[in-house]
C-alpha cells in the first residue's frame, strides 16, 4: 500500500503494487518464445527462398516449393502470436501497479498486505472525489 487512509491522493497517484514476479516471468517467457518464433520465421523463409531459386531451374518438385511456402506461412503466423503474446503479458505486468484513476479522499484499504487479490473479484478501497460536482 503507498498511501494511509484517509488520504487525499490525486489522479494517477500509486496506490498499491502487487507482487509481479509471476508477471514479470511470463515477459521473460514471451520474450524468449519471440525468439524462437523469429528463428523459425528466419529459417523458413530461407528455404523457401532456396526452394523458389530451385523451382525455377526445374531442380525441385512444386509439391516440396509448396511445403516449404506453407512451412513459412506458419512460421510467419507464429511470429506474430508470440509478439502478441508478449504484449498481453507485459500489459498483465503493468496492471501489478494499481493507481488512482481519480483525485479525491481516499477510504481505507480493504485489503492488507500480504492478501491474494483477484482480478475483477474484489475491492481494494474506494475514493470519493473532493472537487464540486457538476450537473
Amino acid at each position: 500500500m503507498h498511501f494511509r487512509d484517509g488520504a487525499l491522493v490525486k489522479k494517477g497517484d500509486l496506490l498499491f503494487t502487487i507482487d509481479k514476479r509471476q508477471f514479470q516471468l511470463a515477459v521473460d517467457q514471451a520474450k524468449s518464445q519471440i525468439d524462437v518464433a523469429d528463428a523459425t520465421f528466419e529459417f523458413a523463409a530461407e528455404q523457401l527462398e532456396r526452394a523458389e531459386k530451385l523451382i525455377a531451374n526445374g531442380n525441385i518438385a512444386q509439391a516440396s516449393v509448396d511445403d516449404r511456402r506453407e512451412a513459412f506461412l506458419a512460421a510467419s503466423g507464429g511470429l506474430e502470436q508470440a509478439r502478441a503474446a508478449e504484449q498481453s503479458a507485459e500489459i498483465d505486468l503493468e496492471y501489478t501497479k494499481i493507481r488512482a484513476p481519480m483525485s479525491g479522499r481516499i477510504d481505507q484499504a480493504l485489503v492488507d498486505p500480504g492478501n491474494l487479490v483477484s482480478a475483477d473479484q474484489m475491492v481494494l478501497t474506494t475514493i470519493v472525489a473532493s472537487g464540486p460536482a457538476h450537473f
